[in-house]
């Protein structure tokens, strides 16, 4: 999982997504849970890099922040909002859809 960022940053997003799976596997096994959120973060990451819908990225990250929330994991709220913030930042239009109004709120509730 340490392995991720500086492959992403390699823009090498299926290796990176590669080590997202296996880390999901051991979440799964294990029932270790102290990293599934910042998995999700990862792989919204991942996906983005790969070229993914930032609606599939905004899933994933509200994911992330809602198993965050749950285990009472502040530290992650901040990286989350690093990521959240600059999408939601894109739109010009739509501020009527349910997605985007679901996105501002998160961002409210994380700052």
């Amino acid at each position: 999982m340490l392995a991720c960022p500086a492959l992403l940053f390699r823009n090498e997003a299926e290796a990176a997504l590669e080590l997202i799976d296996h880390g999901f596997s051991i979440v799964s096994h294990n029932s270790e849970r102290c990293f599934e959120a910042e998995l999700y973060r990862l792989k919204a990451r991942a996906m983005l890099v790969r070229g993914a819908s930032d609606a599939e990225a905004e899933s994933l990250l509200d994911q992330a922040l809602r198993i965050a929330r749950n285990q009472q994991a502040r530290s992650l709220h901040a990286e989350a909002l690093d990521v959240l913030a600059p999408i939601y930042g894109r739109f010009t239009e739509g501020f009527d859809t349910p997605d985007v109004k679901e996105a501002k709120a998160i961002l409210a509730q994380l700052q």
